[in-house]
């Protein structure tokens, strides 16, 4: 008998890649700003900063310019986890970008970065990604926003919540677990499924 293949979401941005220090050099960069990644200290950009909504559109732009928002260097183990994750899963990759553009780019990055997924999805609020969490039934996500990790959690799925300077007053709960690296969620899954 074969086993079930698992399903698991995915987010890009701070999850599978490092961007919260080189969004920090770009809020620094546009917004004439000193900060450092460590004052990131909610989810939420205009609040951790001072900056405006216009101010975040500009620095997301200029990123997005640059093409700094499609060739982010990845997470520590990241790529390696994710070959080994496609061995016993369906990867659902979840963004943020909610714009035809982005999505076409990262698709050609996850390409040629030899990335393979199930589907893509670019969404433009919080509440579409748990929606897709609830439709697809997902196992596991891997996510960096809490208040995301949160809600899907309580589903039911295992969550993943990469650990970040505007993650730290996190509420645990038994499907909720804190990681550091791609390396700890490898090793937490074989230990929570026993027959990957």
């Amino acid at each position: 008998m074969s086993k079930k293949k698992l399903k698991i979401g995915v987010d890009i941005d701070g999850t599978l890649v490092e961007f919260g220090p080189i969004c920090v050099k770009y809020i620094n960069k546009v917004c004439d700003k000193n900060f450092k990644y460590s004052d990131w200290t909610s989810y939420c950009i205009e609040d951790s900063f001072g900056i405006s909504t216009e101010q975040k559109t500009e620095v997301f732009k200029k990123m997005f310019d640059d093409k700094v928002i499609v060739n982010l260097p990845f997470k520590v183990g990241a790529k390696s986890a994710m070959r080994y994750l496609n061995t016993i899963a369906d990867i659902f990759i979840v963004t943020y970008g909610g714009f035809v553009r982005r999505k076409y780019m990262t698709e050609e990055w996850l390409e040629r970065e030899g990335i393979k997924y199930h589907t893509l999805h670019s969404v433009k609020q919080t509440q579409k990604k748990v929606d897709l969490a609830k439709h697809y039934k997902f196992d596991y996500y891997a996510e960096d926003d809490y208040a995301v990790a949160k809600q899907i959690s309580e589903l039911g799925t295992k969550v993943f919540l990469m650990k970040s300077p505007y993650g730290q007053d996190v509420e645990n709960n038994d499907n909720l677990i804190v990681v550091e690296s791609w390396d700890t969620i490898v090793a937490i899954m074989k230990l929570l499924d026993k027959d990957i």
